[in-house]
């Protein structure tokens, strides 16, 4: 759909061809770097990235809507998708559940994740059901912009209140979260 309101330089089904290719290369690719690399980091670069790309889509719409001639900008929209799938492919997809996985004892683990993740697809659920009626309500371009800023309100978060778990035992992890929990009170 948003390939086909861009109107770019390929069909909407061409494009997500190229951008399930690429997914399918980052995931992989994610996979052999995500233990080389702070989880924070990669987590905050993740959300900061998708921002940025989500913002750049934003803006093409918002503009696109203006009657502004973007003809010569019709791969922007692929590109920006594409950012925004390997940003999110080597981050905030695989990572968020690496991190719960991390943050929970064993004993509390298994009922704690399978929550987790039902709270996610709950949420995700949500967004693709409400995607197009807050787009045909506010506009595709001022949709992705509050996507945008979710993501980068997610960077803050991130920064804020999420934790280094890599190498950490679970009794550091706690030690450390109730440290934050003291100082952001």
């Amino acid at each position: 759909m948003i390939f086909d309101d861009a109107g770019g330089n390929w069909s909407g089904e061409v494009d997500n061809i190229i951008v399930g290719i690429i997914q399918l290369i980052v995931s992989i690719f994610a996979a052999t770097i995500m233990d080389k690399f702070r989880r924070k980091r990669l987590l905050s670069v993740s959300a900061a990235a998708c921002g940025g790309f989500m913002g750049i889509l934003s803006i093409y719409f918002i503009l696109k809507d203006q009657d502004v001639d973007l003809h010569g900008f019709g791969w922007l929209p692929l590109v920006s998708f594409v950012g925004f799938v390997s940003s999110f492919n080597l981050g905030l997809g695989p990572l968020a559940n690496t991190v719960l996985g991390e943050l929970f004892p064993q004993s509390v683990k298994t009922v704690a994740m399978s929550l987790c993740c039902l709270w996610n697809n709950i949420l995700a659920f949500s967004m693709t059901f409400i995607f197009r009626r807050v787009q045909q309500w506010i506009g595709l371009g001022e949709t992705l912009l509050i996507f945008c800023i979710m993501a980068l309100l997610g960077t803050v978060f991130i920064q804020i209140f999420i934790v280094e778990t890599k190498g950490k035992t679970l009794e550091e992890i706690q030690d450390e979260l109730n440290n934050v929990k003291k100082e952001n009170l």
